[in-house]
């Protein structure tokens, strides 16, 4: 005996006794269809359930039509529905969307906020087993890969889809036997976009080669669910392993080249997710680039990514970050005179750096830390000054024969391109000599002959 729609939403087990639930209600027959059934087993458990339309301003006064009959339905069901107006047009104009996707933004936007307001632990929305084979099909033909293919999950943080397993069929029925009405969008109708052309077109004609193609697919999306799901698990545990202790939101290129492409891939869609605030998709040509790269001994490269995201990647780590839009008197530090016998501070919370000056006693004790320098205070006869660096600058780092340009010595500290302009240095007569948090100048090796010490402490800012 097969089993009624109530009972094959109950079966999935998404939605639990007592369970407070938001309804997106379009006014369509798949909204209207799961309200309603909602509705039915709200008398046996205990379910608060509201629901909430959208009008998308897309359809002139269909969409009004449609804004009103969805108030009007909820009453009868005794159902709070919660309404707003949005120009989608404008959304999708302002953020570069398409209308489809902005539309998509603005509902679950809308959704969360009302499920925020109402207390409502879980939104549902009326996506079905027909959407479903639509959503692979689509995604098949623009050539997605596995996460693509599994189609729509049926429970992703609050969103549930009960009907994901119901046909659009069982659906029209539930509507005739229990006499609802609902409303017609007639631009479902027009083979005028893909998915209406794989619903019109494609589906009929694969029928012709397997009738149950609807659930095959169904099927299918489920087998690769799992998949997915296993990948996922190990993209997580991989990225957490990789992650910095000592810089959060950095990772440790050498394990992530280690990983194979089909978790790599998905760790980099995590990083990139983690600072996307708005609806963008990152492209496999973007995630393959960065793969090639990785796999590479490359010593700095940086991505462009959707949303303004910037990726930077060194020999050593990887990382993501939305530029900081700054004004040029916010990233500038005017010249600041060091304090030989003290604690200088420095501007815009930039940190302080400790000064000591005294005697010669040796040998000299060293330290390991960077941000601890001994010099040789012998050759220095005017006054030190901390500054940022200026373009194709070059000095003599300890050591070295010759001059070298600070981008290639900042690009050794691993110090990212967007970070090294902020960099300070250390300067006598305009010359290089530490680099705060790194190397110092030849010009203050200490040798045996040394008569004068400074002791340089740098202090970063706490984070």
């Amino acid at each position: 005996m097969a089993l009624t729609l109530t009972q094959q939403i109950h079966q999935t087990e998404l939605i639990k006794n007592n369970d407070c639930l938001l309804v997106g209600l379009s006014g369509g027959p798949d909204s209207v269809c799961l309200l309603h059934a909602l509705t039915v087993m709200r008398e046996y458990m205990s379910l608060t359930i509201y629901a909430a339309h959208l009008n998308h301003n897309l359809r002139g006064m269909d969409a009004n039509r449609d804004a009103v009959f969805a108030m009007d339905f909820s009453k009868k069901l005794g159902v709070h529905c919660l309404v707003k107006s949005e120009d989608v047009e404008a959304v999708a104009r302002k953020q570069k969307l398409s209308i489809e996707a902005a539309a998509r933004l603005c509902r679950y936007r809308f959704l969360n906020e009302v499920a925020e307001k109402t207390g409502s632990g879980k939104i549902a929305v009326a996506h079905h087993l027909n959407d479903q084979a639509e959503t692979i099909l689509l995604h098949l033909i623009r050539g997605s890969g596995l996460t693509g293919l599994v189609g729509m999950v049926s429970h992703r943080g609050k969103v549930i889809r009960p009907l994901l397993g119901v046909t659009r069929e069982m659906i029209l029925q539930y509507c005739d036997q229990h006499q609802l009405s609902y409303c017609k969008d007639a631009t479902n109708e027009e083979p005028v976009v893909m998915r209406n052309r794989i619903r019109l077109e494609l589906l009929p004609l694969m029928k012709t080669y397997n009738p149950e193609v609807i659930q095959a697919l169904g099927r299918t999306a489920q087998l690769l669910e799992r998949d997915e799901a296993a990948l996922d698990q190990m993209a997580e545990e991989s990225l957490a392993s990789a992650e910095l202790s000592t810089d959060a939101g950095t990772y440790d290129n050498t394990q992530l080249r280690m990983l194979p492409d089909a978790v790599l891939s998905r760790i980099i869609r995590k990083i990139w997710q983690k600072e996307m605030t708005a609806a963008h998709t990152l492209q496999a040509v973007h995630v393959n680039a960065i793969i090639s790269a990785l796999r590479k001994p490359v010593q700095e490269k940086c991505f462009q990514l959707p949303g303004k995201i910037m990726m930077y990647m060194t020999t050593k780590t990887l990382w993501c970050q939305k530029p900081v839009e700054e004004s040029s008197s916010e990233r500038l530090m005017g010249p600041v005179h060091l304090n030989l016998n003290g604690r200088t501070w420095l501007p815009q919370g930039r940190g302080s750096v400790s000064c000591r000056r005294h005697k010669a006693d040796h040998p000299v004790r060293f330290s390991s830390d960077p941000n601890r320098q001994v010099i040789s205070a012998d050759q220095l006869t005017a006054e030190l000054v901390i500054r940022q660096r200026k373009p194709g600058e070059r000095w003599q780092p300890l050591g070295l024969g010759g001059m070298k340009s600070l981008k290639k010595t900042l690009m050794e500290m691993n110090t990212p391109r967007i970070q090294r302009d902020n960099c300070l240095l250390l300067c006598h007569r305009d010359q290089v000599i530490w680099v705060l948090g790194g190397p110092i100048g030849e010009i203050c090796r200490v040798t045996s002959k040394t008569m004068n010490l400074l002791v340089l402490e740098y202090h970063p800012p706490v984070t």
